[in-house]
């Protein structure tokens, strides 16, 4: 058992060695230690070389050499070695989901401010988008409405502010409302999923508008987006 250097550090810990050295071709083969160039790292893919022109070679190939150790040395720097690894692996999950939360909130904020289209009572198709001052607004109008206004001042997407009907400006509350709720709804069960994920691969395939089952939110939790 060994415990490999490099720098005046113990960077890996292997139980048996495997040598190498590097043909003209430029590739890397495996040899017995008599016509070796240095020898391998635990994961079969670090190289490690006492000559520096060796170690100009190849791009894997670094500077190290070999110090023979006993099993509880060798247990007790495997331990290490890979708690090491462990954290960073978790530092690399946990800034993956930080990252794609941010990104997905900022993708339900830009879906909510958009807007939604709405028909009115003249069969037509009218646009509102929804910044805060238009939520804001759209409150205030709900206030109005409530307190016995038969018509209140609002305005479209682009458009000049008129008067709108009570039932019209109801049902632009309503359809405005249910446009935010539905967004807000989905980030946070999406948010929950991304914050369940094991890997880094599962997190990089979530999209905004992806379809909740298929990052496995339960069909009977999905069914809260259709009542909204």
């Amino acid at each position: 058992m060994y415990k490999i250097m490099s720098n005046n550090t113990v960077v890996d810990v292997v139980k048996n060695i495997h040598y190498f050295r590097i043909l003209e071709s430029g590739h890397v083969a495996y040899t017995d230690q008599t016509s070796s160039e240095g020898f391998v790292g635990s994961d079969g893919i670090t190289l490690y070389s006492f000559d520096s022109e060796t170690i100009e070679l190849h791009p894997n190939v670094k500077e190290g050499y070999l110090v023979k150790i006993d099993e509880t040395e060798f247990n007790q720097l495997f331990e290490k070695l890979n708690s090491k690894i462990e954290t960073k692996e978790q530092d690399k999950l946990a800034l993956a989901k930080e990252t794609k939360i941010s990104a997905m909130s900022k993708r339900c904020n830009d879906s909510i401010v958009a807007g939604v289209s709405v028909v009115l009572g003249d069969g037509k198709e009218h646009h509102f988008k929804m910044t805060v001052e238009d939520q804001l607004n759209l409150l205030f109008a709900d206030r109005a409405i409530n307190n016995g206004e038969a018509y209140v001042l609002y305005h479209e997407t682009a458009s000049v502010c008129k008067l709108f009907s009570a039932s019209d400006m109801k049902h632009i509350i309503d359809v405005t409302n249910k446009h935010r709720q539905y967004h807000t709804t989905y980030f946070n069960l999406l948010k929950h999923c991304i914050n369940t994920m094991n890997t880094v691969e599962e997190i990089n395939k979530v999209f905004y508008g992806i379809d909740l089952q298929d990052v496995g939110i339960a069909p009977e939790v999905t069914v809260l987006l259709s009542g909204v």
